[in-house]
């Protein structure tokens, strides 16, 4: 599972479902004795590769990436199998190869030579991956030839994906491709499918979303008899009758069918009919535990009062897992949203609900683990109204709390009316705070179960008030803080902290001034993250040893001039600091490096004068790139190395002799070919 993702080019933003599809349709997934849908199992196996750092998290809510490292290493593992094209590769001395290529992506708008592919045989994956942001009305041209020429060669494939071309009319020869599981034909012009179609009994997911010229669909439809998804968002398409046989159907956007899992209600905006909503009885939809609304972003002319009524009729099945409400219109939620009925919801997500001028009471709702609250610019005070009733112990579960652009925020009561017993939120572990400018904090009580916090763009009283919220603080992760170094006041209170996260804080000059006390500041650190800060000079303004700090990572750090590296580091990543100059250590006479992992890159004005045997020798793993005033290495400098890079480095004059026994055969060549 793992290699078959090296047929997506390097940097690509991974969708789980999409992955997990794919999977799916090369039958990965199967396994006989296996008692849950494929679809968990296949969340469960990418889960794990999270775990292990295949796949790292992205920017993107709920999306991941592959480092460069990691995608090498599954295209190492594929071999010849898969196969990635671009417009720029010599098809004519990959002939050979690409009659041995099983698994094949390529750049939609970039590749033309489609002629090739009719040599490759056995191809199982046919994938076209759009790496580029296109209009709603964009589309790459495709002949008509190619695809009546293509398909009939094409009789093992598995996986097919054409989305974003211009494609009217879809073969009859489709309906030969009996192995066929996965077919998109998203943000295409087709018109019609043929009734072919339907001769795809192995078909699992059929992906039409955003084909705005469909209409209707063949009724052969309906002998997609091991169909599972079925997706046509925001396509006018007609279900032609007995949709409703397709037992094995998880998923259909759109559509309000009896279904169990996820279901996306889009285009709420587009209801005036308030019995139109009614008539999609969601209490009597026991099989959703995943259930989106959404509304437009756009607020114009939109009616208030029937978007309430709307949302009133849309109550869903008490059994309900995970609940979002997103760009709802209404001024006030219903009670139904944080009923104390809802005993199994874990996850709410209120985003963009802009006319909301508080929130709904969600205290009650006894499983809560996840409440995030995004863009609700006109919620200027959050208090008891969202804790409820101060009989019931608030939150008793609630493990991550979120608040993201609550432009409008002015105050938060965490306590409520301040009758409250403290048990309240006697679970939560994590509070993020994105871009509330204008809060200010008010408790009386401590939260000793937490120990992440995340502060984006707030100001100096609220990272403050949420540090004195509990003494267990383990991660602190600032991004934009406005300062030239955190306040005495915050340090005092990191005692327990572990993981420091400093980021795109562009005032900070250091993060703390020296003073006789700075040596108790942060006595459990860990790791130190410092990344895009323009005017950091050092860390602190005076030398300052953390003798606990094991990790540390600086990048992008503009005018960083000089760093101490303290006792106990263990791994250390400097990247694009190119006013940096001082790498200091102890003196090598007091000095036993417990230095395991050194990454340095693009330190341009990085001097070598702590490259000594004591620093180098005890190294496992070693990259430099692009550091001109790397002349040499110690004599003893690869003693221990497993792992060994170094790109760049043109000004390297000499390395030692006989000092590679420990390097793997093919890292000892790739080294020898760099320099």
């Amino acid at each position: 599972m793992f290699a078959y993702c090296s047929i997506f080019p390097r940097a690509y933003i991974f969708d789980v479902d999409e992955v997990i599809l794919l999977w799916m349709a090369e039958q990965f997934l199967y396994l006989s004795n296996l008692t849950m849908p494929m679809e968990k199992f296949g969340h469960e196996c990418f889960e794990e590769l999270v775990s292990r750092s295949l796949f790292e998290e992205s920017k993107d809510e709920s999306r991941y990436t592959m480092t460069n490292m990691v995608h090498e290493l599954a295209v190492d593992v594929t071999g010849e199998f898969c196969c990635t094209l671009g417009n720029e590769i010599d098809l004519d001395t990959m002939k050979e190869t690409l009659k041995k290529v099983h698994h094949l992506s390529f750049s939609s708008g970039e590749f033309k030579k489609f002629d090739v592919l009719q040599s490759i045989k056995h191809l199982r994956t046919l994938l076209g991956l759009s790496l580029m942001e296109l209009d709603s009305s964009q589309r790459f041209f495709l002949p008509p030839k190619v695809l009546r020429e293509l398909i009939p060669q094409l009789q093992f494939l598995r996986v097919l994906n054409l989305s974003n071309y211009s494609i009217t009319e879809v073969p009859k020869s489709v309906g030969a491709l009996i192995h066929l599981r996965y077919l998109n034909f998203s943000r295409t012009d087709i018109i019609r499918l043929p009734e072919e179609i339907g001769d795809l009994h192995n078909l699992q997911s059929l992906l039409l979303h955003d084909c705005e010229k469909l209409h209707t669909f063949p009724d052969s439809v309906i002998k997609l008899i091991n169909l599972r998804h079925l997706d046509i968002r925001d396509t006018p398409c007609l279900l032609p009758l007995g949709i409703g046989e397709l037992k094995n159907l998880q998923s259909l956007s759109n559509n309000l069918s009896t279904l169990q899992g996820r279901v996306s209600l889009e285009g709420l905006h587009k209801v005036t009919n308030v019995e139109e909503a009614n008539e999609a009885s969601l209490w009597q939809k026991k099989d959703i535990d995943d259930l989106e609304m959404e509304w437009s972003d756009v607020f114009d002319s939109r009616d208030e009062k029937t978007e309430y009524q709307v949302l009133e009729k849309l109550n869903p099945h008490n059994e309900l897992k995970t609940l979002k409400i997103m760009f709802y219109g209404g001024e006030k939620f219903l009670s139904w949203v944080g009923d104390q009925s809802f005993v199994q919801l874990t996850e709410l997500t209120l985003r963009g609900c802009k006319r909301c001028t508080q929130l709904p009471s969600l205290g009650h709702l006894q499983a809560l683990k996840k409440l995030f609250v995004e863009s609700m610019k006109n919620v200027a005070t959050v208090g008891p109204e969202l804790l409820g009733s101060p009989t019931f112990c608030a939150f008793p579960k609630l493990d991550v709390l979120e608040f993201k652009d609550m432009e409008g925020w002015e105050k938060w009561s965490i306590e409520g009316d301040g009758t409250r017993s403290s048990k309240s939120y006697h679970c939560l572990h994590e509070i993020s705070l994105s871009n509330c400018v204008k809060l200010n904090v008010e408790s009386k009580h401590l939260i000793p179960s937490l120990e992440v916090i995340r502060i984006q763009e707030c100001s100096t009283e609220v990272l403050r008030s949420m540090v004195g919220l509990s003494s267990s603080i383990v991660m602190l992760t600032l991004e934009k803080f406005e300062g030239p170094q955190l306040p005495v006041q915050v340090l005092e209170n990191l005692v327990a902290v572990e993981n420091l996260s400093i980021k795109c804080c562009n005032e900070m000059v250091y993060l703390w001034i020296s003073e006789p006390n700075t040596c108790n500041f942060l006595p459990r650190l860990q790791k130190l993250e410092v990344s895009f800060c323009k005017m950091l000079v050092t860390i602190v303004d005076k030398d300052v040893s953390m003798e606990s700090v094991k990790e540390v990572n600086i990048h992008d750090c503009e005018i960083l001039t000089h760093y101490e590296c303290p006792n106990s580091i263990e791994r250390l990543v400097i990247w694009d600091c190119p006013s940096l100059s001082s790498l200091k250590f102890h003196t090598p006479l007091e000095f036993t490096s417990t230095l395991k992992l050194l990454k340095i890159g693009r330190c341009d004005n990085l001097e070598q004068n702590w490259v000594y045997d004591k620093v180098m020798s005890p190294l496992e793993s070693l990259d430099v790139v692009h550091w001109p005033n790397l002349k040499s290495f110690p004599e003893k400098a690869f003693v221990q190395h497993t792992r060994l890079t170094i790109r760049g480095c043109n000004n390297v004059e000499s390395i030692p002799d006989n000092r590679f026994a420990s390097l793997p055969l093919n890292i000892l060549k790739s080294f020898i070919a760099i320099i």
